[in-house]
């Protein structure tokens, strides 16, 4: 099985965070390339809570792990992906889509870790 790298994005509060944050446990990261503030908004609006998202507007983690768009109107921004990591930061589940209108198999991705 595949290892991600340490190294992620920042929080909403702008830390950098990395996998040494969620050490132990096994966890779905909410990546994207909005800013922080956007990713609050969004939350908000969305009444989601108990979720950590997190920002790579200053990381390259869309280039380290093949999830940037590098062509079309949305070059730049992230491809739609899910991850699942055991505690030891093994990769359980990863599913990209093809059409980033398309989502992922949350339902397949949430049986690795219930």
């Amino acid at each position: 099985m595949q290892r991600l790298k340490k190294s992620l994005a920042a929080r909403n509060d702008l830390s950098e965070v990395s996998l040494n944050d969620f050490a132990g446990k096994k966890k779905v990261l909410n990546i994207s390339a909005e800013l922080p503030f956007a990713q609050v908004r969004f939350c908000g609006a969305e009444g989601i809570k108990n979720c950590e998202t997190l920002s790579t507007f200053r990381s390259s983690f869309g280039k380290d792990y093949g999830v940037t768009i590098a062509d079309s109107a949305l070059a730049g921004l992230l491809s739609r992906a899910v991850i699942v990591l055991s505690a030891d930061n093994t990769v359980l589940y990863a599913e990209q889509v093809a059409e980033i209108a398309s989502e992922p198999n949350y339902e397949n991705a949430l049986k690795t870790i219930l």
